[in-house]
């Protein structure tokens, strides 16, 4: 026995030498590894370890055995045997020493080269926002500038393995890697890339060496349509025009132009696709065709991209919001009160805006609220009509004008100059159509807890129905809407509609008169009253330069 225990001794040492530290925290049953921080979970807690010293830097509580432990966005997410799941915001960070680290210093002559260059790309393409492309990107110094310029998400590709690492670990200390660029090792006959996803693409070896890139096609495949630019150059030109002409026309390209301004540069702006086609309002186009005139779009599918902006700040896709609206290779979708634009053709999100009363519901018997065109975007909301800058979300003007917001509270006029809410919106042409909605309140009564429908010309039959519905069936502004469309009958709902609650006024889903402006100035054009009777919104169309509608004069 002692001669085993001296053999097991024996080979203990050598494992006993790798051992740094001991941590005596009992009773863990799981561990995560965070940077340089052991994260650990046990009967009712969750420890954080500095791994250079053993030490416990932080303790947690939790309810329960901490089986589960995860790390994300530098928060701490734990799920425990209890069912209780705890989330713990950056706990594991303690101090310590810190460093500002720069990319590498270069010849000064190398730096303001591609200084310059990024600079010069910029200000040609005017393109701040997207997914760039750098082909033949050396050690990333092109893609550095530009990221600091610019919001851009850049992609370079490099066929030098050496060359590709070298780009990396300077992007990483400079605190760009991963986050703004990645650098990959691939041929440039294939780039490892979906189709139209680029923005913009440059080129870093024809920055320094005047090389220009060999595949065209490939270029054109990943290129996007509806402004995307491929610009590739030098800012000290050893290149010709002539010869920069004829690469432009070899590859396909030849609608390019040769840009002399810092040097010399070749220009691609891509237009759209050949038989592609927009889809402007909720049913493709002002005249409800439901059918886009594409004739590219064939199977089989699949997916080009995927990502923001999630279910969060959506409408419940159970009441039936307005669908996405596309115009120009940009995607618009309205949410709660907030729409949001984003690049059709890669996902990436261009802007967000939230917008007061900008959401609508029950599109099976109400128009949509959003309407898009090349350079614009038209939204109907609480103040009236936006129409927006599609490039920016910026507002280009309000509809009805000054002068009439100023006698109508900034809704459109009824045919008796009554105010009343913007209700059908679509565009045809240059004419922005528009209808005078009726107005409806659907609010608690404390005293009875019942519901009151404010009594502006509604029929008896539907107050009736309304008084029947108790306060406790109703959480949110979908269980109205739902309630509503479970009780009304399709010819009510025509007439009277989505109603909301607290108050808060709301369009009903047919209107008293429609009327059209100029869609960039808001002058008037023409209007179309409907004394005593009503058109339902859902059944106004245009095209051809004409409005058909279905109306009533029959006010029961």
């Amino acid at each position: 026995m002692k001669e085993l225990a001296a053999e097991m001794d024996k080979l203990n040492q050598p494992m006993a030498a790798c051992l740094k530290w001991q941590c005596n925290a009992a009773g863990l049953c799981s561990m995560v590894l965070a940077g340089d921080v052991l994260l650990a979970g046990g009967q009712d807690k969750v420890v954080a370890i500095d791994t250079a010293t053993g030490q416990v830097a932080w303790e947690g509580t939790v309810k329960g055995k901490a089986y589960g432990l995860a790390v994300a966005d530098g928060r701490l997410i734990v799920s425990a045997d209890s069912g209780e799941i705890a989330c713990f915001e950056r706990p594991w960070l303690f101090s310590r020493a810190t460093r500002k680290v720069s990319p590498p210093v270069r010849a000064p002559s190398v730096s303001d080269l591609y200084a310059t260059a990024a600079a010069t790309i910029v200000e040609q393409t005017g393109i701040t926002k997207g997914y760039c492309l750098v082909l033949n990107s050396g050690e990333g110094r092109l893609a550095y500038e530009l990221a600091k310029r610019t919001q851009l998400r850049i992609c370079a590709f490099d066929s030098d393995a050496k060359r590709v690492e070298s780009a990396r670990q300077m992007l990483d200390a400079a605190g760009l890697y991963g986050a703004r660029v990645t650098v990959q090792q691939c041929s440039p006959d294939r780039l490892p890339c979906p189709d139209y996803f680029a923005n913009l693409i440059v080129c870093d070896k024809a920055i320094c060496l005047g090389a220009l890139p060999l595949f065209g096609k490939e270029l054109l495949r990943v290129l996007r349509p509806c402004g995307g630019v491929l610009f590739i150059g030098q800012p000290a030109p050893t290149l010709a025009p002539e010869r920069l002409r004829k690469w432009l026309d070899a590859h396909g390209l030849s609608q390019g132009e040769i840009v002399q301004a810092n040097g010399l540069w070749a220009k691609f702006t891509r237009g759209p696709l050949p038989g592609s086609a927009d889809w402007t309002h909720q049913y493709g186009d002002a005249g409800n065709t439901a059918c886009s005139d594409d004739r590219l779009v064939k199977c089989p599918l699949g997916v080009l991209w995927f990502g923001d902006p999630g279910p969060a700040k959506l409408v419940n896709r159970h009441t039936k919001p307005a669908a996405p609206v596309a115009a120009h290779g940009r995607l618009f979708i309205g949410g709660d009160n907030v729409l949001f634009a984003l690049d059709a053709y890669n996902g990436f999100p261009l802007w967000e805006r939230p917008i007061p009363g900008a959401r609508r519901v029950g599109t099976h018997f109400e128009s949509s609220h959003l309407v898009a065109t090349a350079d614009s975007v038209y939204v109907s909301a609480a103040e009236g009509c936006l129409r927006l800058d599609a490039a920016t979300g910026e507002t280009l003007a309000t509809f009805p004008p000054a002068g009439e917001a100023r006698l109508y509270g900034g809704k459109p006029p009824s045919a008796e100059g009554q105010p009343r809410k913007w209700g059908y919106l679509a565009v045809s042409g240059d004419l922005l159509l528009g209808s005078t909605a009726l107005e409806h309140t659907l609010r608690f009564l404390d005293e009875d807890s019942q519901m009151a429908l404010a009594r502006k010309q509604v029929p008896k039959m539907v107050i009736s129905k309304l008084f029947a519905i108790t306060p406790a069936c109703f959480k949110t502004r979908e269980d109205v809407e739902r309630k509503l469309a479970s009780l009304l009958t399709p010819e009510d709902m025509t007439k009277w509609g989505a109603l909301l609650l607290q108050e808060l006024p709301m369009g009903g889903v047919a209107s008293d008169g429609v009327f059209a402006l100029d869609r960039r100035t808001g002058a008037r054009r023409w209007s179309h009253g409907i004394p005593g009777g009503y058109v339902a919104h859902i059944a106004v169309a245009a095209g051809g330069g004409r409005v058909y509608l279905a109306q009533t004069d029959d006010a029961t």
